[in-house]
């Protein structure tokens, strides 16, 4: 599902510059992602088959989001999965987690991003550090340091200012 996601946003960035982007590499693209969706569509799995997660949920909401498959059950059944268990400080890869669910939430809109903005925007400041960056505390991203987990959490935090063009809706 990440490698996914940041295939999905390059093909949409290109786009978007005007490239010219298959429409059938789109469509076999949300095939796969949809196979990523639990079967009962509550989550996103890592693989066609594997137990959902808020960041994988939150990648799966994007991609289908960005791919011009709004409000699919796959991605709404994903986004009452996060609003039931939401991203955690605790959680691996917390700050990759940060940026998909923000960005996923936001594009589904709604309740939806009314909730994840609340409890995610909360989160982040308290865990902001003195100087102004983010450090994780979690194994899977604190050898990558404060650059990665700061910009992460930048990018977040200025979705709804629709600086950049994937966030608009």
């Amino acid at each position: 599902m990440s490698v996914t996601g940041w295939q999905l946003l390059a093909l949409r960035a290109a786009k978007d510059i005007g490239c010219d982007v298959p429409a059938e590499s789109i469509d076999l693209a949300v095939e796969y992602v949809k196979m990523c969706a639990t079967r009962d569509q509550k989550g996103f799995g890592y693989q066609p088959g594997g137990g959902p997660t808020a960041t994988r949920t939150g990648t799966g909401i994007l991609c289908m989001e960005v791919c011009g498959v709004h409000e699919s059950p796959e991605a709404v059944g994903g986004a009452e999965y996060i609003l039931k268990d939401p991203l955690d400080y605790r959680d691996s890869y917390f700050f990759y987690g940060v940026y998909y669910c923000s960005v996923g939430m936001f594009k589904i809109g709604g309740k939806y991003w009314e909730q994840t903005r609340k409890d995610l925007f909360s989160l982040l400041l308290e865990k902001q550090d003195a100087d102004g960056s983010w450090s994780s505390e979690n194994a899977s991203e604190r050898r990558v340091g404060q650059v990665y987990s700061t910009s992460l959490s930048v990018l977040a935090l200025a979705i709804e200012y629709r600086y950049l063009p994937i966030y608009q809706r």
